[in-house]
């Protein structure tokens, strides 16, 4: 496999630390120092408990048992977050005592919550006096009522337990909140080509950012390309693919920022970015979003990126003025169905196909997947107007993040935030005889958007060279001044976001695709009569596909090399022509590349049946990848 090595990493750890020291009088600051977990001594692990839509990592507390949390160093205050009793339950009294070494416990905190609508209430307790050098803590759960009334029943939950101190330091450390617009292709974008008007806004922000015309995804799939943004890894590497559960735990280099003292959390949209599939890890908060089912929302609560900046912006509001901060904030606004909830949206999309106003709604998921099966034929007319709405969407979009991006500002924490927005794919509209992005290794699905901002220590500018997703959170981390850990694949961008003379070294990039017909392989096969037969074997439909893509030359080739297609991207950028035939030295070029990367890599991620898929995820996960096309 060719090497991906940060070989600037001493420029740019350099110039990192000339930015923070710059123009700076020494301002009181805050780090975390420890988290419920950490110390592998207690023998206490931490486990997932999920509260409506947020997950945290916690311990669930019963009448007459304690909770030890010990920390390695001692701090000025511990927070932690409280679960509120569901309705039914007993009122409950939650005691938090501390001590240093041997001592006695000194009573540190004392709140009684009564039942009401579940949700997490975050608490800090300053610790002063006796509790200054404390580092052991118990925690504690009772009935707040003994009448023989009270419910009996006792639901009392602890998480994000952290120790936080004050820190000197010649400048704040810089936050980070990194959007993924999912689903947002760059072609979509009037920044990157698009001559419709659907991102005059995000056009603007890019122009004041430091951008990358050319960023490829790993994976056209949500699941596979986010775990491959948070690990910094290939997917052959992480191992995580769509249609397998459980999923392989995901090495998430957000863990990182919680080490280096930062307040870690996660606004997103349910659907394969579910806390379930493990992408919590790291995360002091992770938001899921509403863990309704969507068939029994109306019509107006669906309202995606909407709801998602809300809740991004109250955990802003209420967490910006603590620790550093890293937000991870998800939408899947742009994916099917194409609901336009935004009048400019309609507008933009109803003058892209001024003959054709349908409101295509629900039915744009299921004439997805229904193409891609060729069960359904569409016209030109059905797959224009198709792009008209999803370009609606993104319209809608534009004004929602912009919104969002001004909000940061409006809260003064422009300057020192770093914000990348970024997406985990694209969508395509029949081209290469595919309708949206599971299915693709064509630059109209795995070309995405990628912009890096920050004031007065990135200035804006451009580049040209490939690269991908798995280089973003190097990139972060290594401006945060955050180390990377051994057998990372993505490189930082960061010499060349610092200063723009530095070239980003000319390396091949890499994408996959493991799954070439989505639900083929649980399709059953039925005879004239109706009568359903044998289901197709298990990886019937599946073939293990590569694209290389190096000096503007791209292969995509079957593994076992009996199929090929070779492009060349900046004289056929639509990818049109085949010319495997007619260049076999730059197809054995690339086949030693793709050969090279493969390495021993193990090659076989069959998922298991669907069946076993879905009876082991919750159900309100499910129903939101059925409503998303991943799941029939």
């Amino acid at each position: 496999m060719h090497a991906r090595t940060t070989r600037l990493s001493r420029l740019a750890a350099f110039l990192v630390a000339f930015w923070l020291a710059q123009g700076s009088v020494a301002a009181a600051s805050e780090e975390v120092v420890g988290r419920f977990g950490d110390n592998p001594k207690t023998g206490v692990k931490p486990e997932r408990i999920r509260i409506a839509s947020v997950s945290r990592w916690g311990s669930t507390l019963s009448p007459g048992s304690d909770l030890i949390v010990k920390f390695q160093q001692p701090g000025q205050a511990l927070r932690f977050s409280l679960g509120v009793p569901l309705v039914g339950s007993s009122k409950v009294r939650y005691r938090v005592s501390a001590r240093s070494d041997s001592e006695e416990w000194v009573d540190v905190f004392d709140e009684g919550l009564a039942a009401g609508k579940p949700t997490w209430v975050d608490r800090s307790v300053k610790l002063e006096g006796a509790s200054a050098l404390a580092s052991e803590f118990r925690f504690r759960a009772e009935r707040a009522s003994t009448e023989s009334s009270a419910p009996r029943r006792l639901a009392a939950h602890v998480g994000a337990i952290r120790m936080v101190r004050a820190t000197i330091s010649q400048r704040d450390r810089p936050n980070i909140v990194l959007i993924s617009l999912d689903t947002l292709g760059a072609r979509y974008m009037g920044f990157y080509g698009n001559p419709a008007p659907a991102t005059p806004k995000l056009d603007a922000w890019f122009r004041d950012a430091f951008t990358f015309r050319r960023t490829y995804a790993p994976y056209g799939n949500t699941l596979v390309s986010h775990s491959s943004l948070f690990s910094g890894l290939y997917p052959k590497d992480h191992q995580r693919i769509e249609g397998t559960f459980p999923q392989p735990k995901l090495n998430s280099l957000v863990a990182a920022f919680g080490q280096a003292g930062y307040h870690t959390a996660a606004v997103t949209e349910n659907g394969y970015v579910n806390s379930g599939f493990g992408f919590d890890v790291g995360f002091d908060s992770y938001d899921d979003g509403p863990n309704k089912l969507l068939r029994k929302m109306r019509p107006g609560e669906r309202t995606g990126a909407k709801e998602t900046f809300r809740r991004a912006s109250e955990w802003l509001d209420e967490n910006s003025q603590g620790p550093p901060f890293f937000l991870f904030v998800h939408t899947y606004e742009v994916h099917t169905p194409y609901h336009i909830s935004s009048k400019a949206g309609r507008r933009l999309a109803d003058s892209l196909t001024p003959d054709d106003t349908r409101d295509l709604g629900d039915r744009t998921g299921e004439m997805v997947a229904k193409y891609n099966r060729r069960e359904m034929e569409l016209t030109r007319a059905d797959l224009d107007r198709l792009s008209a709405l999803y370009q609606g969407r993104v319209r809608t979009l534009d004004d929602l993040t912009a919104n969002f991006l001004a909000g940061i500002a409006a809260r003064g924490l422009a300057d020192n935030t770093i914000v990348v927005i970024t997406s985990d794919h694209g969508e395509q509209f029949g081209e290469y005889g595919k309708l949206g992005h599971g299915d693709s290794l064509h630059g109209t699905v795995l070309q995405i958007p990628l912009a890096i901002r920050w004031p007065g220590h990135i200035t804006p500018g451009r580049s040209t060279a490939d690269v991908e997703l798995i280089d973003v959170m190097p990139s972060v981390m290594e401006l945060a001044g955050i180390p990377l850990r051994k057998g990372v694949t993505g490189r930082s961008l960061a010499p060349t976001l610092l200063q723009h003379d530095t070239p980003i070294p000319d390396e091949p990039s890499f994408s996959e695709l493991r799954r070439t017909t989505a639900g083929c392989d649980q399709k059953a096969k039925k005879t004239k009569g109706g009568k359903e037969t044998k289901k197709a074997k298990q990886g019937e439909c599946r073939k293990l596909w590569i694209a290389a893509r190096h000096q503007n030359w791209k292969l995509i080739r079957s593994v076992d090399g009996t199929e090929r297609r070779l492009v060349r991207l900046d004289e056929d950028p639509g990818e049109k022509i085949d010319l495997s035939k007619v260049r076999p030295e730059k197809v054995a070029e690339l086949s030693k590349m793709i050969d090279q990367y493969i390495g021993g890599a193990k090659t076989d991620h069959e998922a298991k049946p669907k069946a076993e898929f879905e009876a082991e995820l919750d159900e309100a996960v499910a129903e939101r990848l059925r409503a998303l096309g991943y799941l029939d």
